[in-house]
């Protein structure tokens, strides 16, 4: 049978998934989830990228003519499905388009984090005129709006005529992995008569399979990391806080470095006692090439150690060892760290910009609004030197956290109330 001949209820298409469903960028962490999960009657399109042979319904195709029968289609990047394309199935085939917010470029111009640019356009008519990075985004993806700043207008335009069309947008629907990213659609004027969902991608594993188990095992954890870190230097002897940062590349801007290295002078020079620095490990995930550069920066006097990028099970493991996971992230749709500390029980600081805001609460952490600096030190300090008592209490309370959002209970109800199963 020919695949145009086939027929699904649901379509997943995705040009390129170089996560390949491990991030919260990964459209076939989705599919697997709709297939698996949802048990929802479903197809993975690839239409650049090699065919996954390994999942089930994969296809690769090269025209969109050769689609599946179908009711609706999933894309996580509006650039995966054309909007010539978008319009012609709406028109001939009547089908839903779910746009899901991996990133935030689905309301702008094709800029995927307005707010680390302090950047508001995306909310007016106008647009996101005389932008700079958008100019640079269409020059270097080669897309077909020309290069200078009349490029950017010319985009906008063309998003506007099929978002914000009375023809098509019935069709429309917008899922965003984090309330974050839904408040900020709906500020959107793209968005602000598209209809949308708050769907949790489900992209971790919480450490224990109960609650009773948790303490015991973040305590065999924290051993166990101290003992591996005293072998290696007898400065970390003392040591009993780790508070540890996170980021693939600690280079990238928008996940706040430069932030964190304030804090830590913060921490040292108003909040911290000599005899706590002495007691407290700062761990930082992450490519250790990027640290380089902030290397000189830091304050003396603090103990810092760089892991280096670290696998799933290595950072589960710093993770739940760790008396604090800090965030310093101006704007994500997760990430995903956040998930993972609280599915290992770690109480998390973070900013107002990300999905700490439906994971985090004042039990289990601390929510600060965006660059407050001093609030940041305050409570990490807080947190450090916190009686064991209360912040076995705080790490029960992440965990429940953790679990309460990302039960089946809550996620399948959201997904299926969604997308209709």
């Amino acid at each position: 049978m020919d695949l145009k001949d086939k027929e699904y209820d649901i379509l997943v298409i995705t040009a390129d998934d170089h996560y390949e469903g491990l991030d919260a960028h990964g459209t076939v962490q989705v599919y697997k989830y709709l297939k698996n999960k949802l048990k929802a009657n479903c197809a993975l399109i690839c239409t650049r990228s090699r065919m996954l042979h390994y999942i089930e319904d994969s296809y690769a195709i090269r025209d969109f003519g050769d689609l599946p029968k179908h009711k609706k289609i999933f894309v996580s990047d509006y650039l995966d499905l054309p909007f010539d394309v978008a319009k012609s199935l709406i028109e001939e085939n009547d089908s839903k388009l779910y746009y899901c917010g991996m990133v935030h470029n689905m309301y702008t111009a094709g800029c995927a984090y307005p707010q680390e640019m302090n950047c508001d356009k995306y909310q007016y008519q106008e647009g996101c005129y005389n932008c700079k990075w958008v100019t640079t985004l269409n020059r270097r993806n080669n897309q077909p709006y020309g290069t200078g700043q009349g490029s950017v207008l010319s985009k906008w335009k063309v998003i506007e005529d099929f978002f914000g069309n009375n023809k098509y947008k019935k069709n429309i629907f917008y899922l965003g992995v984090s309330s974050f990213s839904v408040n900020q659609a709906k500020k959107s004027f793209l968005f602000k008569d598209i209809k949308t969902f708050l769907t949790p991608l489900v992209n971790t594993n919480p450490c224990v399979e109960s609650t009773d188990l948790l303490l015991e095992y973040r305590e065999q954890q924290n051993k166990m990391l101290l003992n591996n870190l005293e072998k290696q230097n007898e400065d970390f002897k003392k040591i009993d806080k780790i508070c540890v940062w996170s980021a693939k590349d600690p280079r990238n801007e928008r996940k706040g470095f430069d932030l964190f290295v304030d804090i830590l002078y913060q921490l040292k020079n108003k909040y911290m006692t000599s005899k706590q620095l002495e007691k407290t490990l700062f761990v930082c995930m992450g490519d250790v090439e990027g640290y380089k550069q902030y290397l000189p920066a830091l304050p003396q006097g603090i103990k810092v150690v760089l892991t280096g990028l670290l696998n799933e099970e290595q950072l589960n493991h710093v993770l739940s060892a760790s008396s604090v996971y800090c965030c310093t992230t101006l704007e994500d749709a997760g990430p995903r760290t956040v998930g993972e500390a609280a599915a290992n029980g770690c109480p998390t600081i973070s900013y107002d910009t990300c999905v700490a805001l439906d994971l985090v609460n004042d039990k289990s952490g601390k929510i600060l609004e965006c660059g407050d600096i001093d609030g940041y030190a305050k409570f990490v300090h807080k947190i450090i030197k916190m009686k064991k008592t209360a912040h076995d209490k705080m790490c029960l309370e992440a965990f429940k956290c953790y679990n309460e959002y990302y039960s089946d209970d809550n996620t399948i109800a959201k997904w299926k109330e969604a997308m209709e199963l």
